[in-house]
């Protein structure tokens, strides 16, 4: 009688982290080292991951604060996961609700009906870290699958949320004595050919102030990339005007 063995769901889950980091990353410049800044440089003075050139896949970035000054972003060399950059983002003390810094890819193409890993690294500054007691931050992924055409979304998009550095019944993620990462897997479907993400560093709508800055680095995408050839002929037409797909996300 043959002897039948089911491997734990942690052990699965483990396995399927794993493989993905041998997988394809088809993010470009999702180590922030383009443009090159030689200080800590906000989006409006030269520090936008955005415009990293031909050698970049963020297509977007911005920060929506009610009272300039609120929330800053941008890029800066004074501390890094791998290489030399990093994406600041520093809330000022901030009371109001969803005052937001945003990234956002470009349409990336994957393969219909694969796995798929997206992670980030983050650690908050040490002189004036985001501490549990204080509002939170949030960390919100909305990641959205197209068809071929670029234009028409496969599905719902899917939502990630991880409260920064933590939250009532959650241990800090994000601290100040080394760099951990946030990630989730998800599933393209059969109709699937590219794919986007929108990455949002939010206050929330509860009472208090946020205050601190958090560092990010190492954005990937990782999984099987997408065949050229069966892509030929087939470019992306991203739906938003300004030359990104129109991946505008709720307040969740």
């Amino acid at each position: 009688m043959k002897k039948h063995f089911t491997l734990p769901v942690g052990f699965l889950i483990a396995l399927v982290s794993m493989c993905s980091l041998h997988a394809d990353d088809l993010m470009q410049n999702g180590g922030f080292e383009l443009p090159v800044v030689k200080q800590r440089t906000p989006m409006d003075q030269g520090g936008d991951p955005a415009k990293g050139g031909a050698k970049s896949k963020w297509a977007g970035a911005s920060v929506t604060s009610a009272t300039p000054g609120e929330v800053v972003a941008g890029l800066t060399n004074e501390l890094s996961h791998a290489a030399s950059q990093s994406f600041f983002i520093q809330f000022n003390n901030v009371s109001q609700s969803y005052q937001t810094a945003a990234l956002q890819t470009a349409l990336i193409p994957v393969q219909p009906d694969s796995s798929y890993r997206i992670g980030l690294w983050g650690r908050v500054d040490k002189k004036n870290p985001l501490v549990l007691g204080d509002r939170p931050a949030y960390l919100k992924l909305q990641i959205i699958f197209f068809k071929a055409d670029g234009v028409t979304p496969v599905g719902d998009p899917e939502f990630r949320v991880q409260p920064i550095p933590g939250g009532k019944n959650r241990d800090p993620l994000f601290t100040a004595d080394k760099w951990n990462e946030f990630y989730t897997l998800i599933q393209s479907s059969e109709e699937s050919a590219f794919i986007s993400v929108n990455v949002k560093f939010e206050t929330g709508s509860n009472p208090g102030k946020t205050n601190g800055i958090l560092y990010v680095d190492d954005f990937t995408i990782n999984g099987p990339a997408a065949d050229l050839k069966d892509a030929a002929g087939k470019p992306a037409t991203p739906a938003g005007s300004d030359g990104t797909p129109d991946v505008t996300g709720s307040k969740q």
